[in-house]
């Protein structure tokens, strides 16, 4: 029964954060594979097509960035 107990918590906590999330418009029709945020306002998103979008408002809008490429971007990370 503790077992249980720990579970429905755990499921509950779980939950409420995920309900936390807003689908936000990308502006774009590529898929989207990475994201790095630098802090809670600026951010960027890597996809197909050499696609690279940055935000500087918590995910808001999103700006499109020059890559050089059109292959796609499996990750973004930024020092």
């Amino acid at each position: 029964m503790k077992h249980f107990y720990i579970l429905l918590l755990s499921l509950s906590i779980g939950f409420s954060w995920a309900s936390t999330w807003t689908a936000q418009n990308s502006g774009t029709s590529n898929h989207l594979r990475s994201i790095h945020m630098l802090d809670a306002n600026t951010g960027f998103i890597a996809g197909t097509g050499g696609t690279i979008l940055k935000t500087t408002n918590g995910g808001s809008s999103w700006t499109s960035q020059t890559s050089g490429t059109s292959n796609t971007l499996r990750s973004i990370h930024m020092l």
